[in-house]
């Protein structure tokens, strides 16, 4: 190919992944695209969907604070609503998200109360939580004692499940990262809502 020519595509190849024969962007990178691509190469579409990210973008920065879920036994502290607040407002944009923050500032009891939302709006969905495994019993006692009604599977052990049929009777799969990856087979057949 003519330099000119890859010099031309090799952003796209930066911001994404190749699959098949297809380069997969992530939706976060909208801003980055529209950058790059000549405006008449962009469907309409696209656009639209650009135009209604950047918008939500925009007042992510104006945080709102959230209502905690019913059924949480705990006081959340304002930072801590504004955290959930945050997960909720990338949860209704599909996106992805992180919760980076000091140690000891609650970011566990964040995640659990939007775990049980998430309950709340989808019954039957099943979420997976991966955590070294000295922290998978502070997850399950914090889970007990926060939110007792998320159904919790310890997925660690030797008597694990080697069905993910028995996944369905659960709302939260708490499991470490050893297990997840020697479970690689059995874990990717389940899809998890987070």
């Amino acid at each position: 190919l003519p330099e000119a020519w890859l010099q031309l595509i090799a952003p796209y190849f930066q911001l994404g992944d190749l699959i098949g024969n297809t380069v997969r962007i992530p939706k976060i990178n909208f801003d980055a695209i529209q950058e790059i691509a000549a405006p008449h190469t962009l469907s309409i579409a696209f656009q639209e969907e650009a135009a209604r990210y950047k918008m939500a973008i925009e007042k992510l920065k104006n945080q709102d604070i959230a209502i905690p879920p019913i059924g949480l036994q705990a006081t959340l502290r304002s930072y801590q609503l504004q955290g959930l607040a945050w997960l909720q407002k990338l949860d209704a944009l599909n996106l992805g998200g992180c919760l980076a923050d000091d140690m000891g500032l609650g970011k566990t009891i964040q995640v659990i109360a939007f775990l049980l939302q998430q309950k709340q709006e989808h019954p039957t969905a099943i979420n997976l939580i991966v955590v070294p495994t000295s922290l998978l019993f502070n997850w399950q006692d914090e889970i007990t004692k926060f939110a007792p009604s998320l159904r919790v599977l310890p997925f660690n052990g030797s008597d694990r499940p080697s069905n993910i049929s028995t996944f369905k009777d659960y709302d939260i799969l708490l499991s470490s990262y050893g297990i997840m990856v020697r479970d690689i087979g059995i874990l990717k057949k389940q899809n998890f809502n987070y």
